[in-house]
């Protein structure tokens, strides 16, 4: 199941995918606060999911290669960001925070700036972009209080917008939308009513934004959003994850209660499957795979089977068997981490 983004998992997510959120999320839910009454509007037609707009096209050529991840220190709470090169050196501090936690993080296509929504506290800010060399994060949701709670989060292919899932209005009457912002602040955009938070429990844990639109799940199929309408893409997708060259996505699909991982073209197409999920009780099961730039690799959340210590984060050949797969020695252990 896909759960996501701080404060908005605590407001409308009952489960979590991994034992390590589940108390956590349960203790946020008791937090969460009501914003002011929506004045979102209907999808806008200069909205920045139109394809061959500004916003969609090619992102900057300098490319960044190195891995994020919350840093877990046994006793020491909140939320502590950190970034290293693919061979581990240069480790950099790219965000820090006493309180709350975070389930994803989301770069940019160049891989530069990081972007995710803290849990679980009134005074801390909804969204946050942060570079992952270090420097002064931004807050593009701090003048925009109607907006009180972030899942899925995705980028422009030019990085100059975010794309993310964002309640507003008061209960009963919460509802839903996709969104975009520039990292300033600035161009705050409904573009697409996701429904109300009573009938629309699904939340996304990324969103991928490609030169035909956004796409996102519904919790039963991927769908792309564009010019106020979604379509269909694949049935039975239940998340998706972009490659920073923008060529390949990663989806999860559901049948019954077999998961399993595919990789295919953004619009669907070439698609074939990766590997079956086992059972979780007897085998490592992998969490929020994510691909490298090229999607020529993949790195995920490995949860032991049983309990035996030994959940970690870890890479593989994205054509090989998971069960190749090697731990990430900068990290070895987070409760949440991407690459590039």
């Amino acid at each position: 199941m896909n759960l996501s983004g701080a404060t908005y998992a605590a407001a409308v997510s009952p489960t979590c995918p991994r034992s390590l959120r589940i108390v956590s999320i349960m203790a946020a839910m008791a937090l969460l606060l009501c914003s002011l009454p929506s004045s979102a509007t209907a999808a806008d037609p200069d909205s920045a999911d139109a394809a061959g707009s500004d916003e969609n096209r090619s992102a900057p050529t300098l490319v960044v290669h190195r891995y994020v991840w919350d840093q877990h220190r046994a006793g020491r709470r909140g939320i502590h960001l950190r970034s290293a090169r693919m061979n581990g050196t240069g480790v950099r501090r790219v965000y820090d925070s006493r309180r709350g936690f975070v389930t994803d993080l989301t770069l940019d296509r160049a891989g530069r700036r990081v972007a995710f929504s803290p849990c679980c506290n009134v005074h801390d800010p909804v969204l946050v972009v942060a570079r992952v060399r270090g420097g002064t994060p931004l807050k593009p949701l701090a003048h925009h209080p109607k907006v009180d709670a972030v899942g899925g989060i995705g980028w422009s292919p030019n990085g100059r917008r975010i794309a993310f899932e964002g309640t507003t209005g008061s209960y009963p009457d919460r509802v839903t939308y996709l969104w975009t912002v520039r990292p300033d602040g600035t161009g705050l955009r409904p573009i697409y009513n996701l429904g109300s938070v009573d009938n629309n429990l699904f939340i996304n844990d990324a969103l991928a934004w490609t030169t035909e639109g956004i796409l996102f799940s519904n919790g039963h199929n991927l769908r792309m959003v564009k010019g106020g309408e979604s379509t269909l893409v694949l049935r039975r997708a239940r998340s998706v994850r972009i490659s920073g060259d923008g060529s390949r996505i990663i989806t999860e699909r559901w049948r019954k209660n077999s998961r399993s991982v595919w990789i295919s073209a953004p619009d669907g197409s070439d698609q074939h499957r990766l590997f079956t999920q086992g059972d979780p009780v007897r085998v490592a099961t992998f969490y929020d795979v994510t691909p490298n730039h090229d999607a020529s690799a993949l790195l995920a959340y490995r949860m032991s089977g049983g309990d035996d210590g030994s959940d970690a984060i870890v890479t593989w050949l994205t054509e090989a068997s998971p069960t190749t797969a090697t731990v990430v020695e900068p990290i070895k252990y987070a409760p949440t981490a991407t690459w590039n």
